[in-house]
């Protein structure tokens, strides 16, 4: 059996720890997490941009259906530098 979690929100509504993890694995459920690559939330633990400073993968567009989250551009080389 397998389970799909998104990774700030676990039991209680805070993030997975290992511990949390380890629990459902030793029950017999492999743990898949889901990740959005094409967006970016405002409201995630990570967001620290404004409309003036941002990196140039972040598009600064609005989803229309989804308030606070906005494009990606996921294949901009930056995207992938791990020291922003």
């Amino acid at each position: 059996m397998y389970t799909i979690v998104d990774p700030d929100y676990g039991p209680n509504n805070k993030p997975w720890t290992e511990s949390d993890l380890e629990k459902l694995r030793a029950t017999g459920i492999k743990v898949l997490a889901y990740l959005n690559i094409g967006f970016t939330k405002e409201w995630r633990e990570y967001w620290n941009w404004t409309e003036y400073y941002h990196p140039e993968w972040l598009y600064w567009i609005e989803h229309p259906k989804w308030p606070r989250e906005y494009f990606v551009a996921y294949w901009h080389p930056s995207a992938w530098e791990l020291d922003q």
